[in-house]
């Protein structure tokens, strides 16, 4: 690096060098100033986790002998995910370690938000930023606003007041410092959230989702017609209608097309209205992105959910809407876990109606067991359903305990899309063919257009 010719450099630059890192890591020198080599100013900054790219920064700025540019274009492969320099870590670690329990758990939610390819575990604040910020890639050949800026800016939205200021001023100064590309980026996500907020507090009832019902298939070649609905309020707007039947190739050039002209990846609900009995249609597995530079599943774009288009019994739809509103501050906890191997509609249905409370169920069964576990749901109003696609049993309670654990049930729609993208990730990595019918009763059908084709 040249460190070695740092101490000796400029008059005074040893000093002023040994008083930066001295600031900066909150740590004495190990000598004076005079007799500091460049192996024990590198061993002394090490001492700190974030002490040798703020040696790098402070060498650039201090230039004693060495090429500040040189050293910024190095700081991320000498420093391995640790960018920060010390004074920016521990700033933002006392901001995020001070938080309330509704502000911690905003932060996860802006780390899901800005990384959503990633599987987050971490729910520490310090844990979660450490993860952030090796996630994060400040270069100048790849512009894009650091993962961990990101996060916190979107955190900042959230919780508002006077710690949103804090922590916008901490981004702006780590932003300005990073390279003068940087605060551009930041200056559009900002724009950004402000627009999402602006729309909010004009409706707040806005709500961004995609309605598909697809009827039941037809002949070998799984014919079907289609219509397709957006919604970004309480209206709903039609997008498209196939009352001729389309076969199963074309629905999914369809589905791609709808998504790449009206869907917002990662935002964007995508509800497939199904019969009854084509409730494990593995729609969320469907390709998309033809026209893009590559394919992959829908599931891992958009959170994807399926419903039930069949009609309610009228005397039974009080349920459906008892129990939904239970989802909205329900947590997983509150879902009743259905018994395993044979089963029927009736003993599913004393099932539930013994738990006429549960706001959904997680259904363990296979086969015609989990078309009866289905059919009893469905007339018992049952929102939330929980499954697991494909004839297989081992490891499925595992696999769904995993997907439950400790969440509200509101962020089901949006974890399942992340553990989908996980999934598609590493194909060893569970959760692929994990379903979810979330059959909002606020959000209704909108009427079908029955055509007649010419």
């Amino acid at each position: 690096m040249g460190v070695d010719g740092a101490p000796g450099g400029a008059r005074g630059g040893g000093a002023r060098l040994a008083a930066a890192v001295s600031k900066e890591t909150g740590t004495a020198p190990p000598c004076s100033a005079d007799e500091l080599t460049g192996e024990l100013l590198v061993d002394w900054s090490r001492g700190r986790p974030h002490g040798i790219s703020t040696l790098i920064h402070l060498l650039s700025a201090e230039a004693c002998g060495v090429d500040g540019d040189t050293l910024r274009s190095h700081t991320l492969h000498l420093t391995r995910g640790r960018w920060l320099l010390c004074s920016e870590y521990d700033a933002l670690s006392g901001l995020l370690t001070g938080m309330p329990a509704d502000a911690r758990r905003a932060l996860v939610a802006a780390a899901r938000e800005e990384v959503p390819a990633a599987v987050i575990d971490e729910i520490e604040p310090l844990a979660l930023m450490d993860h952030l910020e090796e996630l994060s890639v400040p270069s100048p050949a790849l512009p894009r606003l650091p993962r961990l800026i990101g996060a916190v800016e979107r955190l900042a939205a959230a919780v508002g007041g006077g710690l949103a200021e804090q922590l916008r001023e901490w981004t702006l100064n780590c932003a300005t410092r990073l390279d003068p590309f940087v605060p551009q980026l930041l200056r559009s996500r900002r724009l950004e959230l402000e627009e999402r907020a602006a729309r909010s507090e004009d409706d707040p009832t806005a709500d961004d989702r995609i309605q598909i019902r697809l009827s039941a298939a037809t002949g070998p070649s799984r014919d079907r017609t289609l219509q397709a609905w957006s919604r970004g309020s309480a209206a709903a707007q039609s997008l498209a209608t196939y009352d001729t039947e389309l076969p199963e190739t074309e629905i999914h050039r369809v589905v791609d097309d709808l998504l790449t002209r009206y869907g917002r990846a990662n935002v964007t609900r995508v509800e497939f209205f199904l019969d009854l009995t084509d409730l494990e249609l593995d729609v969320h597995r469907w390709e998309i992105g033809a026209k893009e530079l590559y394919g992959r599943p829908l599931g891992n774009d958009f959170p994807v959910v399926v419903r039930c288009a069949e009609q309610r019994v009228r005397s039974r739809e009080h349920l459906w809407r008892q129990r939904w509103k239970r989802v909205e501050n329900g947590r997983t906890e509150g879902l009743h876990w259905l018994s395993a191997g044979p089963t029927t509609i009736a003993a599913v249905h004393g099932a539930l109606a013994e738990r006429d409370d549960a706001p959904g169920v997680v259904v363990r069964a296979v086969g015609e067991d989990r078309a009866a576990a289905f059919g009893a749901s469905v007339f018992n109003g049952v929102p939330v359903m929980i499954w697991r696609g494909g004839p297989e049993t081992d490891g499925i309670e595992t696999e769904l305990a995993s997907f439950l654990e400790g969440d509200a049930l509101s962020s089901l729609p949006g974890k399942l899309r992340r553990i989908r993208a996980g999934s598609a990730a590493d194909g060893q990595r569970a959760g692929g063919r994990l379903a979810l019918l979330w059959d909002d009763p606020q959000h209704p059908l909108p009427p079908r257009l029955d055509l007649a084709a010419p």
